[in-house]
C-alpha cells in the first residue's frame, strides 16, 4: 500500500532552499516542483522531460533542472537535455514547457 502526501508548493520551495545542493532530497524536490502548479492554468502546461535530444528546437521555453534552478530562453541554447552524466546531474533539465513560440 502506497500513501501519497500533498506538501503545498511555498513548502517544497522553502525546503529546498535549505537542503544542500545536489544532494538527494534536493534533486526530489526539484522533481516535485516540476510536477507541481505554479499558478493557475499551469499545472498541464509543464512537459516531464527524462533526457535525450531537444524536443522543441526554436521554441521559446521556461525550463527547470534537477538543483532546483528555472529559466526562460530558447530551446537551443539548453545543454541539459541529453542527461550526459547519468541520474541526477543537477543541470539536466528535468521539465519544461513553451512559452511564446520561435525566438524572435
Amino acid at each position: 500500500m502506497t500513501d501519497t502526501v500533498r506538501v503545498p508548493r511555498t513548502t517544497v520551495v522553502r525546503l529546498l532552499a535549505v537542503v544542500p545542493k545536489g544532494s538527494g532530497l534536493a534533486v526530489h524536490l526539484a522533481a516535485m516542483l516540476a510536477a507541481s502548479p505554479q499558478g493557475e492554468g499551469s499545472s498541464a502546461d509543464w512537459i516531464t522531460h527524462d533526457g535525450g535530444p531537444n524536443p522543441v528546437p526554436g521554441k521559446m521555453v521556461d525550463w527547470r533542472n534537477r538543483e532546483g534552478g528555472e529559466e526562460t530562453c530558447e530551446s537551443d541554447e539548453l545543454e541539459g537535455w541529453y542527461h550526459p552524466h547519468g541520474e541526477g546531474a543537477r543541470y539536466d533539465i528535468i521539465a519544461y514547457r513553451v512559452t511564446e513560440g520561435v525566438k524572435p
